[in-house]
């Protein structure tokens, strides 16, 4: 099995927008997307390479398109961004969600150089509630009824990790350089 990751074209734009418009992924967002917006994705595709508080990429399992992986609100004073991702079906998911955290964390602190990750998750997604605790991101609150998700005020909890405490007990299922590599990334370009 292998993972690596790739910059999103506007090729991409049907297969992204397939996936984030599945009410299993779609329901779990703050915005909506629909299956019938591509020329909307397309647009948003073009404009993500103008900005510099953002990244994203394909998840590729297996040299085949399995998912999204972004960094958002990256804020680069402050040394703090946000990571998400979503996998295009639940078998890819199964098959390599469990796989991926330390690549995603890598790319933020030694790619980004980022100090923070700060993730928001709604609370209809307990999966994912229950997955960052697992990986060792730390609750920090719940903002109460902050969003409108399908007409009902959702809770939004915060989780954040620092650099260090990714580092006091990293995963050792890659080598950060083999981390950086899926990226396509030499570990001589990282952020010290």
């Amino acid at each position: 099995m292998s993972i690596t990751f790739r910059r999103p074209t506007l090729d991409d734009a049907a297969l992204i927008l397939s996936w984030r418009s599945q009410p299993r992924i779609n329901d779990m967002m703050f915005s909506d997307v629909h299956p019938d917006q591509l020329e909307q994705q397309r647009r948003w595709l073009a404009g993500c390479e103008a900005r510099s508080d953002y990244e994203h990429f394909l998840i590729l399992g297996d040299g085949e398109p399995v998912g999204f992986l972004s960094y958002a609100d990256i804020d680069r004073v402050n040394g703090r961004c946000s990571c998400g991702s979503y996998f295009g079906t639940v078998e890819a998911a199964r098959k390599f969600g469990g796989h991926v955290h330390a690549y995603f964390m890598d790319y933020l602190f030694y790619v980004l150089g980022m100090h923070k990750n700060v993730i928001q998750i709604i609370d209809a997604n307990q999966r994912v509630l229950k997955l960052q605790r697992l990986l060792g991101m730390r609750e920090v609150g719940v903002l109460k009824e902050h969003i409108i998700k399908n007409g009902v005020y959702r809770d939004v909890h915060v989780f954040e990790l620092l650099r260090q405490e990714w580092e006091a007990r990293r995963w050792n299922t890659q080598s950060i350089a083999d981390s950086l590599r899926a990226f396509g990334i030499e570990e001589n370009k990282c952020q010290p």
